[in-house]
């Protein structure tokens, strides 16, 4: 049976209301499905461990600064040898572009310290015997090479920063933090 034409749409429209709204709900859950699988791509495998990472790293750059420099057997110690490569490593596994770059920059300025970290040298001077000039002149490139270090190290705390705040961004839309 149909209805009679009197009847206007202002009198049926309550009866389409639940179907409007579940084919509302059905489209809204799935866009919202869509973009987390989106996020969750561009975040990558391990997000916990890229944070662990860059955390220590963070660590690692604020004892060089605390501490005003490291020398070269510092960085050859087993907990600090890989970290410029394993931050890399865990860089390419993310989607996200600009985490990737923000990544690989703490990466580089892991590099760019270490490279600057003086060797391990063996003091030629005895107690109360004077310094020679070469012993002197090598003191003070070291001490020049552990300032700009000091400085690096800085540089590397900013960017470190930077990757956890583009961390944080990129995992806000799916896990909330």
């Amino acid at each position: 049976m149909t209805a009679p034409p009197s009847q206007s749409f202002w009198q049926d429209w309550p009866k389409f209301v639940p179907g409007w709204l579940a084919f509302a709900a059905t489209v809204y859950s799935v866009a919202r499905t869509g973009l987390t699988r989106l996020y969750r791509r561009a975040l990558g495998p391990d997000d916990d461990l890229v944070r662990k990472q860059l955390e220590l790293a963070r660590k690692h750059f604020q004892d060089i600064a605390s501490v005003g420099g490291r020398r070269e057997k510092w960085f050859k110690d087993d907990d600090r040898r890989g970290t410029a490569q394993s931050l890399r490593d865990l860089a390419e596994r993310r989607g996200s572009k600009k985490l990737k770059v923000a990544i690989r920059r703490v990466a580089d300025a892991w590099d760019e310290v270490s490279s600057l970290a003086p060797p391990d040298r063996v003091s030629m001077s005895w107690a109360g015997q004077e310094m020679t000039q070469e012993e002197r002149s090598r003191r003070a490139a070291d001490k020049d090479q552990l300032g700009r270090q000091v400085g690096a190290a800085s540089r590397g705390i900013e960017r470190v920063t930077e990757s956890l705040s583009c961390l944080d961004r990129t995992e806000r839309p799916t896990i909330g933090r």
